[in-house]
C-alpha cells in the first residue's frame, strides 16, 4: 500500500467485526482518496469499527495522518448540531457529521472536535458509535437523501453551526512556497540563496492588484452556499481553501460559475475574450492561480516569450480547456 496514505494510530486499537453495511471500499472502483484507506487484509470485512482499549469501554479515538497526506475526505456536506438524540455528547467534545454517501453501501464518518482546543490540519478525531445507533443513523440519512420534500423540511427546522476555520493551512503553503522558489530565482535573475523572500515577495505583489488582502472564502460556489427558508439566511459550508486573498476573486467565481451556464452569456463571453487577448498583452495580465506557481510559471514564460511573441495570433478561448483555462487565466 502506498505509503502516503498510511495512518499513524498513536493510540493501542482493536478491530471489531460488526454485520452492518461497511463504508470501507472494499471494490476497487471505488476506492477514491476520499476515503480512508486501511491495510489490504481488513477491505474485505462488511463493516470496520475502531475501538480503543482503555477500560473496555469506547471512547473518542484520536488518529494522527502523515504529514505529506492531503486531507481529501475530510470535507464537510453539511453540519448537523442536533446530533445529540444519537450520538453521546460530552462537554469538551462536539459532534460533527462530515461525510455520508449510498454507494456500493450505505457510510459515513462522524468526527469529533474539541470546542477548547484548537485542531491542526493533520488530526481528525472519529466518534466510535454502537451498532445500533449506527444502523438508526445510516436509515435517517438514507430517507433523507432519497426523500427531498422531507429532507427540505427537516434541514429547514436545524440549527447550523458556523463552520470552524483552520489558518493553520495557509501558513503552510506561504511556507513553502518560499523554499520551494530559490531555485527559480536563481535560475531567472542570479540571486543568492540568501536573498530576503519576504521584501521581494512584497516588491512583486504591486505587478497583481493594488485591492487590499483579506481572510477570504476561497472557494465561492453555489453548492457551498446553504439557504434556511424559515429564517431567511445564508450558511457559507467548504473552508478548507480559506487564506488571504483579494474579495474581488470570491465574487467573480461566483458570478461567472452561475451565469456561464447561459449560453448567451457564456457566447458573449468568449468573443470578447477572442477580441482582447493576444499573445503580446496576454501575458501582461498573466494570473497566477497559487502562490506555489507563480515563479516556476514566470520562468516557463521568459523561456518561451521569444516563441510566443513570434506567432501574434489571437488566443482561441473557445478551444481552450478546463485545466487550461485555470492555469492560464
Amino acid at each position: 500500500m502506498n505509503e502516503d496514505y498510511r495512518y499513524l494510530i498513536k493510540s493501542i486499537f482493536k478491530l471489531e467485526k460488526l454485520s452492518d453495511p461497511s463504508f470501507i471500499q472494499g471494490s476497487k472502483k471505488y476506492n477514491h482518496p476520499k476515503t480512508p484507506v486501511l491495510p489490504t487484509s481488513y477491505k474485505k470485512r462488511p463493516y470496520v469499527i475502531y475501538k480503543a482499549i482503555k477500560s473496555g469501554k469506547p471512547v473518542v479515538v484520536k488518529i494522527l495522518l502523515r504529514k505529506n497526506y492531503k486531507l481529501f475526505f475530510a470535507r464537510e456536506l453539511f453540519v448537523i448540531q442536533n446530533l445529540g438524540k444519537l450520538i453521546p455528547q460530552s462537554d469538551k467534545y462536539l459532534p460533527e457529521l462530515i461525510s455520508f454517501g449510498l454507494h456500493p453501501a450505505p457510510y459515513f464518518i462522524i468526527r469529533f472536535y474539541s470546542a477548547s482546543e484548537p485542531m491542526g490540519n493533520y488530526n481528525l478525531l472519529i466518534a466510535d458509535l454502537p451498532a445500533g445507533t449506527l444502523t438508526e443513523l445510516v436509515g435517517a440519512i438514507e430517507t433523507l437523501h432519497l426523500n427531498r420534500l422531507e429532507f427540505e423540511q427537516k434541514i429547514a427546522g436545524l440549527k447550523l453551526r458556523s463552520p470552524f476555520v483552520n489558518t493553520e493551512p495557509y501558513n503552510f503553503y506561504i511556507s513553502r512556497f518560499f523554499q520551494e522558489t530559490k531555485k527559480y530565482l536563481v535560475k531567472m535573475f542570479g540571486l543568492a540563496k540568501t536573498t530576503r523572500l519576504q521584501e521581494l515577495f512584497k516588491q512583486s505583489k504591486k505587478a497583481f492588484t493594488n485591492s487590499p488582502e483579506y481572510f477570504c472564502w476561497g472557494d465561492a460556489n453555489p453548492a457551498n452556499v446553504l439557504y434556511n427558508k424559515n429564517t431567511g439566511k445564508f450558511i457559507f459550508i467548504d473552508f478548507e481553501k480559506a487564506g488571504y486573498s483579494y474579495p474581488a476573486r470570491d465574487f467573480t467565481t461566483l458570478y461567472y460559475s452561475i451565469y456561464l451556464k447561459d449560453p448567451k452569456f457564456a457566447e458573449h463571453y468568449v468573443a470578447l475574450l477572442k477580441q482582447k487577448f493576444t499573445d503580446t498583452d496576454f501575458w501582461q495580465i498573466f494570473y497566477f492561480k497559487l502562490l506555489i506557481y507563480s515563479f516556476p510559471r514566470q520562468f516557463r514564460y521568459f523561456k518561451e516569450q521569444n516563441e510566443y511573441l513570434k506567432q501574434k495570433k489571437i488566443v482561441s478561448c473557445a478551444k481552450l480547456t478546463e485545466k487550461e483555462y485555470i492555469n492560464y487565466f
